[in-house]
């Protein structure tokens, strides 16, 4: 009887703890938004040592974001499938003053990995 009654108890809190962590545990909804402006307020000191004229991250927009798979086979990309590899292209509008109309469009094209942030690509145009 009694240790009916004990393996009873351990089901119990067993049980209990499995569905208390599995509410702790659900995936939260991100607006992509913020999504977005999380990405650009990463990648800023990486631009600005690019860009080296006044801009503001409002003016700043991510054109995309792609993740690379590494491998020439398809057995090697499925293996790589699950590494953070990704090339993400930004756009961003300067200035020479505060109230000035926007003199360029620069575009930025980053190489991020898990080890490190590189700007690939970089073009310029006038406005």
């Amino acid at each position: 009887m009694k240790t009916q009654k004990f393996i009873l108890s351990i089901v119990l809190i067993l049980s209990i703890l499995y569905s208390v962590n599995l509410v702790s545990a659900q995936a939260q909804n991100i607006k992509q938004k913020d999504f977005y402006d999380s990405y650009l307020t990463l990648l800023d000191p990486y631009a600005r040592k690019v860009i080296k004229k006044p801009y503001d991250l409002f003016d700043a927009k991510i054109l995309s974001v792609k993740r690379v798979i590494k491998g020439r086979t398809l057995e090697e990309k499925k293996v790589n499938a699950g590494l953070f590899d990704f090339i993400v292209k930004v756009q961003y509008r300067t200035y020479t003053g505060a109230h000035d109309p926007p003199e360029s469009l620069e575009t930025l094209t980053f190489r991020i990995d898990s080890r490190k942030i590189k700007v690939i690509k970089r073009e310029s145009k006038p406005i």
